[in-house]
């Protein structure tokens, strides 16, 4: 995860806090099972802290399972994949 995500006195909880969101939501059967029932601005807000701590894999991953569910002129920004 890059150093100047979080500093200060609460940085190692919060560093702490979000290794745990990323080690439960890493899993690419939990998007495969969820993606699809997110709205797109719940999958693009997943995709920007996946891809701010360094894990674009994780954002592609989460696009992927969520995109075969999108409308027509549905978009996700690309910027935020790494």
């Amino acid at each position: 995860m890059p150093a100047d995500v979080v500093s200060g006195p609460d940085e190692p909880r919060v560093v702490n806090s979000i290794q745990r969101f990323i080690d439960i939501w890493r899993d690419p059967a939990l998007a495969a099972e969820v993606a699809r029932q997110l709205t797109c601005d719940e999958v693009d807000a997943l995709v920007a802290l996946f891809s701010v701590v360094g894990r674009a894999d994780l954002a592609d991953t989460w696009i992927e399972a969520h995109s075969p569910g999108d409308d027509d002129g549905d978009a996700h920004p690309v910027l935020l994949l790494g």
